[in-house]
């Protein structure tokens, strides 16, 4: 998978945005976003690892970031 274009952080918890460049039938090219939300955790085995899946009390914060992707990517699309 490609690097991130931005990553917003909160504690543990993170959305980064991808951007997916992609070519139409017309020949046109154009970018389309995906944001992905994760958390980082220390797994049983001593090492880091990463879940789509969150805790009660990581809900705010998940909600913080995924709107920090969301404002990002709504000012992307005004400097088109």
């Amino acid at each position: 998978m490609a690097a991130p274009e931005k990553t917003f952080r909160k504690g543990s918890v993170s959305a980064s945005v991808f951007a997916n460049e992609f070519t139409g039938k017309d020949g046109k090219q154009f970018t389309t976003y995906k944001v992905v939300p994760q958390k980082v955790y220390m797994g049983k085995d001593g090492k880091l690892a990463n879940t789509d899946s969150f805790g009660v009390n990581e809900i705010p914060r998940i909600i913080i970031a995924l709107t920090n992707a969301y404002d990002y990517l709504i000012s992307q699309k005004e400097e088109e």
